[in-house]
């Protein structure tokens, strides 16, 4: 089964709304990393866009996938999971999106956002790639979507196999498939690798993750200086922007914010009243309800350990392939999902919610997604037992608004306030 057709006009009609949107937060005043965050989700797609009339190949990728390689190979990158989430979440065609996902035969209980990504090309409103690359590295449904749009679009595609665990041995396993990856890219596209380039991008990742560490740092203070779409917001930067000169701007825009509230002794929320860990990311189509939690409620997300928890990783210049192995193992999602969630999420769920002083927790459940549903009761358990936390579960779906209305995790919310509001201290 191919596409059959090919219709750009709803993909340029998301681009402008973004750029509209850019626009307004510009003129708002806005803080800057709101106004930067748009600004740089309309280019990433106008470029997407844009591509053939500027004489460059487009690559539809995977999430998480390292795009300083595509960066550095003057290829530009499209996101295939975040791409979709926004396409569907600003032009609001939910149900058109999941239908055509049905058509090609997807389940329902298979993961919204991997729904709409079949669905979107399904119909024919994505660019057309000129390749296609994926891994397993995020999840099952990642894996199998990647073959997928390889088989709609009939563009050459390639998986990287990232290992399971994170040793000397896997390590060397996967830079030998970064190595396929960049052969099989040559070929696909006919643009050669430039190394030199590579490490350029290669010191932008490590000023990004540098950033990164020091904005977690900075959200422990009291009151927490970060509002709560900034962990989402800077996540959709790093998939997209990683190893660039924009990712390292947008990361001192949040870190400049941050610092100088906590200079100040302020934080967004009127007044600081439940400090909370999240696990999982918010429902990419409530992010407003973020904002609510803190505006109404005084709830800071202090804590989030799957979004913004990094590993220990430096560039090293002198093996660029290795060094971009070693940080795929460092990324926050990566170094939890894929691998034994004893080596690194557990531990960071106790750690992360007792050094930034949370009060409670909450676990963002997303009925699509078998691998964190599934380690939703170990979570608890190390949140419970080695924080002394309450532990609250929001049943959701993070692309589809109709599994759960807006008010109907309202109100779950409001019920887990009254639970902190009645706690001692």
């Amino acid at each position: 089964m191919k596409t059959q057709t090919w219709n750009p006009q709803p993909y340029e009609e998301m681009v402008r709304v973004l750029e509209s949107i850019a626009e307004k937060r510009q003129a708002q005043g806005a803080p800057r990393p709101d106004q930067l965050y748009y600004h740089l989700l309309a280019r990433h797609h106008r470029r997407v866009l844009e591509a053939e009339a500027r004489g460059q190949k487009r690559v539809a990728h995977a999430i998480m996938f390292p795009v300083e390689i595509f960066y550095a190979m003057d290829l530009v990158p499209y996101d295939l999971e975040t791409g979709s989430s926004t396409f569907m979440v600003l032009l609001r065609n939910y149900e058109e999106l999941f239908s055509a996902a049905k058509a090609y035969g997807l389940n329902p209980d298979i993961c919204s956002v991997h729904r709409s990504v079949a669905g979107a090309f399904y119909r024919g409103w994505i660019p057309r790639p000129h390749a296609i690359v994926w891994s397993k590295q995020g999840c099952d449904n990642t894996a199998h979507i990647g073959q997928g749009i390889a088989e709609l679009t009939g563009a050459p595609g390639f998986c990287v196999d990232r290992p399971y665990r994170h040793r000397e041995r896997e390590v060397a396993y996967y830079t030998q498939e970064l190595e396929e990856l960049v052969t099989f890219l040559e070929e696909a596209t006919g643009n050669r690798m430039d190394w030199d380039r590579l490490r350029e991008c290669l010191d932008f990742s490590g000023q990004m993750i540098r950033l990164q560490k020091e904005i977690y740092q900075l959200r422990k203070s009291r009151p927490s200086p970060a509002a709560n779409r900034r962990a989402p917001m800077l996540q959709a930067m790093n998939w997209q922007y990683m190893g660039t000169p924009e990712g390292v701007e947008f990361c001192q825009a949040v870190r400049d914010e941050l610092k100088e509230r906590v200079d100040k002794g302020e934080g967004p929320a009127p007044q600081e009243k439940y400090r909370l860990a999240s696990f999982f990311p918010a429902p990419i189509h409530a992010w407003k309800i973020l904002d609510w939690m803190q505006r109404e409620h005084g709830a800071t997300i202090v804590a989030d350990p799957f979004l913004s928890h990094w590993g220990d990783w430096e560039p090293d210049p002198r093996h660029p392939l290795e060094s971009i192995a070693r940080r795929t193992f460092a990324i926050p999602s990566c170094r939890s999902m894929p691998g034994p969630v004893q080596e690194a999420v557990l531990q960071d769920a106790a750690r992360d919610s007792l050094e930034h002083q949370a009060q409670g927790a909450i676990y963002w459940a997303n009925i699509g997604c078998p691998q964190g549903c599934g380690i939703m009761r170990a979570v608890k358990d190390a949140v419970v037992k080695g924080a002394g936390l309450p532990f609250f579960v929001i049943n959701m779906d993070y692309g589809d608004p109709s599994f759960v209305s807006h008010e109907e995790i309202k109100e779950r919310l409001e019920e887990f306030f009254e639970v902190l509001a009645e706690r001692p201290g």
